[in-house]
């Protein structure tokens, strides 16, 4: 999923993300993750919370590595399915 916002620099925007995908062998837990801002006096939130902060911490939550965690924390985010980010303890 892929949410874009542009404008003037007061522009707000929001999504709701799904926090866990159905799939057919039962439910995923994810993290949403930010891949780019287009500029960094942009203020992101999930959940109210600074989005660096959300995603460590929800990374850590469904059971991500310290280096995932650091790559979702840099918005270093494969851009196709990876089992290594996406499912990362089948169905914890």
């Amino acid at each position: 999923m892929r949410f874009s916002l542009s404008g003037d620099p007061e522009a707000l925007g929001g999504l709701i993300l799904p926090l866990i995908l159905h799939t057919d062998e039962g439910k995923i837990p994810v993290t949403p993750s930010i891949i780019s801002r287009s500029s960094p006096d942009q203020i992101i939130l999930f959940e109210d919370v600074e989005a660096n902060d959300f995603v460590q911490s929800r990374a850590r939550e469904i059971g991500c590595s310290q280096n995932v965690v650091k790559l979702l924390a840099r918005g270093k985010v494969k851009r196709r399915f990876s089992p290594d980010i996406i499912a990362v303890d089948r169905f914890s």
